[in-house]
């Protein structure tokens, strides 16, 4: 039979992969960061550029889209570890999972807003205006989003230093990245503060990939260490 203290430190292959959901999270994002150049700020440029840009803007979006599935399955990887490890779920974490499904929501109607944007342009009835209106939705979604962010990173770092399953500077990391982002999402964008959301936004996909890599990494050489340990008795 398998002790409770033995099996809460056994992870599964699906929790493993959630947690690897941290780092697809970022490779989707640059990856699709390179597909189609930024839209023009002028309304009466915006739909001609989405026309000439259609079918390169719309898979950058289905990436963002995917990215937006990887982010929330790697909140929920996040929190069940937690489970495992400390044995509770508490407010901290609960509070990750909301903010998490926030980020995700928003995340995924900016991109809705976008793509409409770009399907609607250049079509006979639609005017210049309401493309731009679309795509400047989207873009302020985005902007915004940081808010979701900063307390997804915040209540998630606290309650995983809690649980002690990342290393101090994982949590530094979160607990500095936490007021820079909540700062960030007043960065409205074509706005004088928007640089607050270019300072905020390299925080958004560096979390995720340092915490996912610190739990994955320190995950099997504790996993070393025990079976050492255990070969040696």
């Amino acid at each position: 039979m398998v002790s409770r203290s033995s099996a809460t430190s056994q992870r599964s292959r699906w929790e493993a992969l959630a947690l690897s959901c941290g780092i697809a999270f970022v490779v989707l994002i640059v990856a699709s960061a390179s597909l189609a150049p930024e839209p023009p700020t002028k309304a009466s440029e915006i739909s001609s550029w989405f026309v000439a840009h259609r079918s390169m803007f719309l898979a950058q979006e289905y990436l963002r889209t995917i990215a937006t599935i990887a982010m929330t399955i790697f909140v929920g990887g996040l929190v069940a570890t937690i489970n495992r490890v400390a044995g509770r779920i508490g407010a901290l974490e609960v509070v990750a999972v909301a903010a998490g499904a926030i980020f995700s929501l928003m995340m995924l109607i900016s991109q809705v807003a976008a793509c409409t944007a770009a399907v609607i342009a250049g079509r006979a009835g639609v005017d210049a205006s309401t493309v731009f209106a679309l795509n400047a939705l989207g873009d302020t979604m985005r902007s915004m989003n940081a808010i979701g962010c900063a307390f997804l990173v915040g209540s998630a770092t606290l309650a995983l230093h809690r649980a002690r399953v990342i290393p101090i500077w994982v949590s530094y990391l979160g607990l500095v990245a936490t007021p820079v982002l909540l700062v960030g999402g007043m960065g409205f964008p074509n706005t004088q503060v928007e640089f607050l959301n270019f300072i905020a936004f390299p925080f958004m996909p560096l979390w995720p990939l340092v915490t996912s890599l610190a739990m994955l990494i320190g995950s099997r050489a504790r996993g070393t260490v025990t079976r050492l340990a255990a070969a040696t008795a």
